[in-house]
């Protein structure tokens, strides 16, 4: 018979007080295994990765939204809860746009779809904007809304000084009265909307309304019914 050396290996002689290859004495209580230090290494990491990872999203989710001013698009559960039914967004309509030094705008579709329009860009180039159509299922009634970053806060008054004088035209054509508000420092200008009689018949009215603060201006049209100043302020809150 032979004795296996517990530390390595090695096959002895039955007899054998010592092992031939390491010497160990036999007559010497079995030695304790011990973990590799590459083994002993490898949880303690793994566990400090995880819990780092862990961290990092936490943060992400946390601190991240502060750094964007503006979601990319308005969520069309907005209008949903400022007005109701089912809303959907326009991907044929909706999309981004920017304003080149060539007198050229680009134009990219939420639907994949893209075009490039002839414009006047004189003091504009570089104006960015997102265009949000939100449309009701079975009904002809839609909200399109506007958020435009410009360049500078000039580009951004004459743009609303603008859009103001339709506003006014009508205010004018309907006898309606434009209503001013503030909310989160930006200034409001809103027409409620409804309907007029006229000679022909019933008029509908829009409502209107437009938002600045700086250099970022939000318009917004809702045809097909008559609004309030809570329900503009929902639909203008994830943009604002």
């Amino acid at each position: 018979m032979t004795k296996i050396c517990p530390v390595c290996g090695k096959e002895n002689d039955d007899n054998a007080q010592f092992c031939v290859n390491c010497n160990y004495d036999f007559s010497s209580p079995p030695p304790v295994p011990t973990p590799s230090p590459s083994n002993s290494s490898k949880f303690p990491k793994k566990i400090i990765g995880i819990a780092a990872i862990i961290i990092i999203i936490i943060a992400a989710i946390i601190f991240l939204p502060s750094f964007f001013h503006h979601p990319t698009y308005t969520e069309a559960s907005a209008a949903e809860k400022a007005y109701g039914g089912k809303w959907i967004v326009n991907t044929t309509y909706s999309g981004t746009e920017i304003i080149n030094s060539n007198n050229t705008v680009s134009i990219k579709f939420l639907n994949g779809t893209s075009t490039v329009l002839t414009v006047n860009s004189t003091g504009l180039a570089g104006t960015k904007a997102l265009i949000m159509i939100l449309t009701q299922k079975n009904s002809t009634n839609y909200i399109e809304l506007a958020d435009i970053n410009f360049t500078n806060t000039t580009v951004a008054s004459k743009y609303f000084s603008f859009f103001y004088t339709s506003i006014e035209e009508e205010s004018s054509f309907t006898n309606m009265s434009i209503n001013n508000a503030t909310y989160q420092n930006y200034k409001l200008v809103y027409i409620a909307g409804g309907s007029v009689k006229t000679v022909y018949g019933i008029y509908p009215v829009p409502s209107i309304a437009m938002a600045i603060h700086g250099s970022n201006v939000i318009t917004l049209r809702i045809n097909g019914f008559s609004s309030n100043l809570s329900q503009i302020v929902d639909l203008l809150k994830p943009l604002i």
